[in-house]
């Protein structure tokens, strides 16, 4: 819906199908109203935002939740590391410049497959198409890779994710870890090392943060 719209009738929608009052029974309707907002600060002295306070997107790509867990994800050990005097004050005002960024794409990408969406639904003859899509099998070499980046050879370590070939949460601890690619690597500090040579951008080790981000490479 848009600012002025009323709320469609639900049988009205229905109609198309086949469905009325007198052959169908309905339970439940409601209207939604899509939003695309950014807050122009998350930050204010110890009060943060994050999550849907911070942001507001369609929820056409599905992210809307997931953003608000990365949000926490990348504040909490840095608010853990400043209580803890591991950090300065100046660590939490990379939480906004880190995330921000993300959110801003992820919600222009919510809005154009949103928009996407409404051409093909006011299409009669995209439904055929999309069945047909929907029915067949991906083939192999179409499939979506984990390691996308790594596929192509790109080498983006520093700031980005650390890319998982498989789940390592059981194997990675809390906390800062290095991720090498043989054991032969030894860290010096008190910093765990992990041997995972599929995740190391073809550096001998990375150093990751305790939100799974790579902060340097070794």
């Amino acid at each position: 819906m848009h600012d002025g719209e009323a709320p469609p009738d639900p049988w009205t929608l229905l109609a198309r199908w086949g469905l009325t009052a007198d052959n169908a029974e309905l339970i439940r309707s409601a209207s939604y109203r899509f939003h695309a907002l950014v807050a122009d600060r998350w930050r204010h002295g110890s009060v943060f935002l994050a999550g849907d306070a911070a942001h507001q997107m369609p929820p056409f790509m599905g992210q809307g939740m997931c953003s608000g867990v990365r949000d926490a994800a990348n504040l909490a050990w840095k608010l853990a590391a400043v209580r803890h005097g591991d950090a300065t004050d100046e660590l939490l005002d990379t939480y906004e410049r880190e995330r921000r960024p993300h959110v801003e794409a992820t919600t222009r990408l919510s809005i154009q497959a949103g928009d996407l969406l409404d051409r093909l639904a006011a299409d009669p003859t995209a439904a055929p198409a999309d069945v047909g899509l929907v029915a067949e099998p991906i083939p192999e070499d179409h499939r979506w890779s984990r390691l996308p980046g790594l596929d192509l050879g790109q080498a983006f370590p520093v700031g980005h994710q650390l890319p998982q070939p498989d789940r390592l949460d059981d194997r990675l601890p809390r906390g800062w870890v290095w991720v090498a690619t043989d054991d032969s690597f030894v860290a010096d500090d008190d910093v765990p090392v992990v041997v995972e040579p599929r995740a190391t951008y073809g550096r001998r080790a990375v150093l990751v943060r305790p939100d799974r981000y790579i902060s340097a490479v070794g």
